[in-house]
């Protein structure tokens, strides 16, 4: 991995599955394209920072006829010193990166579980409270057991894109409309009762 200090673009894209975020992340050491389900929860902008990168490749996708090869960039995390939030300018549309094929070469593989281990979804254990709603029943299936609870107290909430870009759409839009903001300085989901408040 390594850290270097930058300029992230983003912008939003209305894809065949909904609006999914893209960046341009200019560096000293180079610009990279950036699609990861992180950068959905941040506003179309420009973002100064340092970023910690943990992969480079080559990526090539099909699109209108053409293939369209990228260098890109995976971000472990993000360091924001300053944002300036605003519309971006206006680019060639962009495929939705669910709908690219998997890369094949020269990413980094996750370690291996034990074949003992399930393939099976674990299901979460059930909600332990009383009179519990619909509404709160189909939050703590969404959020899980670790978010739920914050969810529910409006606390500050940080989401992780490692559940997958659709889960983690679906969280951002329900805490969207419940009326939580995101806070790119902080990377946290504000609710406007609590702003302030650490948790």
């Amino acid at each position: 991995m390594i850290q270097v200090p930058g300029t992230l673009s983003i912008k939003h894209v209305h894809g065949s599955r909904g609006v999914f975020a893209v960046g341009d992340l200019v560096t000293d050491v180079g610009e990279f394209k950036i699609k990861d389900p992180l950068l959905d929860q941040f506003e179309e902008g420009k973002y100064q920072g340092r970023f910690l990168i943990s992969n480079i490749s080559p990526s090539s996708y099909f699109f209108g006829g053409k293939v369209v090869i990228e260098v890109r960039a995976w971000l472990a995390d993000i360091f924001l010193d300053q944002a300036d939030e605003g519309p971006a300018e206006p680019t060639p549309v962009e495929p939705d990166p669910v709908d690219e094929p998997v890369a094949v070469g020269l990413a980094v593989q996750a370690p291996v579980e034990s074949s003992s281990a399930s393939s099976e979804p674990v299901a979460l254990p059930p909600i332990e409270l009383e009179l519990v709603t619909d509404a709160e029943k189909q939050d703590y299936e969404l959020l899980g057991i670790e978010l739920y609870p914050v969810f529910a107290a409006r606390a500050p909430i940080r989401l992780l894109p490692e559940v997958g870009r659709e889960q983690f759409t679906r969280q951002r839009l329900r805490l969207k409309e419940v009326g939580y903001t995101f806070d790119p300085l902080t990377k946290t989901w504000q609710c406007p009762a609590t702003a302030g408040t650490v948790q």
